[in-house]
């Protein structure tokens, strides 16, 4: 009994050519569904790009700082009217009237993008909505009573706040704002 070198080695161990033999017996056995899968994909991606809208995103850091108050306010005071002001500076970003300004200075409600574009279902939608009792307003929040614009702002407005994002950055006095 000598032993001969394929059967010294473990069944797990394969020499490059056989390894590449594999490959390419599962290649044959397996083309078609291969290349049948990819162009498939393919088809897919292409026609989903056709539907899908080019979206940009951008990013502000903004620094915000109380104005000077008394030395003699004691730090913890300073430190509690700091994060009451940032947020506040937040709330101000987000606010109607600074959408609005932002709105008709860029004119976005004339861009297709801001503009109320209903979809097939969207009538079935409002009925149903209007049966139920709730809004129909899209974009979550409604804008204030006392704030007369147009509906065509009035909808650019809600898209650009659904679209906008202004967070503070940890404890720091720094907002950031992102805009898609």
């Amino acid at each position: 009994g000598a032993m001969t070198p394929a059967a010294s080695r473990s069944t797990g161990d394969m020499s490059f050519e056989e390894t590449l033999r594999h490959v390419s017996l599962f290649w044959k056995r397996n083309a078609r569904v291969i290349l049948t899968s990819a162009l498939l994909c393919g088809i897919g991606a292409g026609g989903a790009s056709f539907f899908i809208e080019d979206r940009f995103r951008s990013s502000i850091h903004l620094l915000v700082e109380l104005p000077a108050s008394s030395p003699l306010a004691d730090e913890q005071t300073n430190q509690s009217a700091q994060d009451a002001f940032v947020e506040g500076q937040i709330f101000i970003l987000r606010s109607a009237d600074v959408l609005r300004s932002v709105v008709e200075s860029l004119s976005l409600a004339e861009r297709e993008f801001f503009q109320e574009q209903p979809g097939l279902l969207e009538p079935v939608i409002d009925q149903v909505k209007s049966a139920l009792g709730l809004t129909s307003e899209s974009g979550g929040e409604a804008l204030p009573e006392g704030l007369r614009v147009d509906p065509e702002t009035a909808h650019a407005i809600r898209v650009l706040r659904k679209n906008l994002g202004a967070r503070r950055q940890g404890d720091s006095n720094v907002i950031r704002v992102d805009v898609s």
